[in-house]
């Protein structure tokens, strides 16, 4: 885990995973309470959001805090779940979670490399897993 420092502000930027909060939380309160470091945390998360979202609300909903690392958990809305449906898998359907996926990373890169330009320290966390076996 990335060993953050008294004074650090960090911002996790994500969609409904993060919005949520749950990780955030814990993550901060070993921080605080485990090894006593004194920084701030702020939740960015906004649920539905895709990366194009993040995109529009980067200036407005996370660079307004000033963070010095920014901690980024999108790609479940960007996958294109409804192509995960038990549909046939066909050539079409491939092209198409190959477009959402491509897209997602594309966008990625695009907040990667503004918040790097702006001296800020991006940590990429993984979405959860799915798991295209499991019946819901």
């Amino acid at each position: 885990m990335y060993q953050f420092k008294d004074g650090d502000r960090v911002c996790f930027f994500g969609d409904s995973i993060t919005h949520a909060g749950h990780f955030i939380r814990r993550i901060y309160d070993y921080y605080r309470n485990t090894l006593g470091v004194k920084l701030e945390m702020y939740n960015c998360g906004v649920s539905g959001n895709h990366t194009f979202h993040a995109i529009a609300r980067m200036e407005k909903s996370l660079l307004n805090f000033n963070p010095t690392h920014v901690v980024m958990n999108f790609g479940m809305n960007d996958c294109g779940v409804w192509l995960y449906d038990g549909r046939k898998v066909d050539d079409e359907c491939i092209r198409q979670r190959r477009e959402q996926i491509d897209g997602c990373i594309k966008n990625l890169k695009i907040i990667a490399e503004t918040l790097i330009e702006k001296g800020i320290k991006v940590i990429f966390c993984a979405p959860t897993i799915y798991d295209e076996l499991t019946e819901s």
